[in-house]
């Protein structure tokens, strides 16, 4: 089903919906690249924020609602979550570095990202996910979504969380 423009199945799975974003995400990233040419395109500081204003929020559409960005940042390990839905939408990230910089191929993405100054894919996820969470959480209290968010903070929920009980 399609509600809101997000794809729902009737397990929870997100595939489509995960599948629709990188297809989503490929074709900005395709459409950018004709723009930001090396030698007669826009400048890389142009492209960058193209990329970041246009395309992320673009194929990171509800992107709180089916991708659960929790790793373990002290030991480099995904603890639970959507790591590998994060890191197939990474490969967006990784076309659009290779634009930005005029890199070629083979450049590894974490020199990509320093040279660009820009985050690691999964914590520009992370932070376009605590950024939604922040924007419910300051939803007026006539709201109807308020009661259920004033009821995700206060539970501790050891099985089947939402995504706003992680957040």
């Amino acid at each position: 089903y399609k509600f809101l423009g997000v794809h729902i199945d009737h397990k929870l799975r997100w595939k489509e919906q995960i599948e629709q974003a990188l297809k989503k995400g490929l074709t900005w990233i395709s459409l950018f690249k004709r723009m930001a040419g090396t030698k007669h395109g826009i400048p890389p500081k142009m492209a960058k924020r193209i990329y970041l204003s246009i395309a992320v929020p673009s194929f990171l559409y509800a992107a709180d609602v089916f991708l659960v960005p929790i790793w373990n940042h002290a030991e480099k390990k995904r603890k639970q979550g959507s790591v590998g839905a994060i890191r197939r939408l990474g490969q967006v990230h990784r076309q659009a570095l290779l634009m930005m910089t005029g890199g070629i191929k083979t450049t590894a993405t974490d020199v990509m990202e320093r040279h660009a100054d820009t985050l690691p894919f999964h914590l520009l996820v992370e932070r376009h996910c605590y950024r939604a969470a922040v924007r419910a959480c300051t939803l007026p209290t006539s709201h109807p979504l308020q009661p259920l968010l004033v009821r995700a903070a206060t539970r501790f929920i050891k099985r089947h969380r939402s995504v706003m009980h992680s957040l």
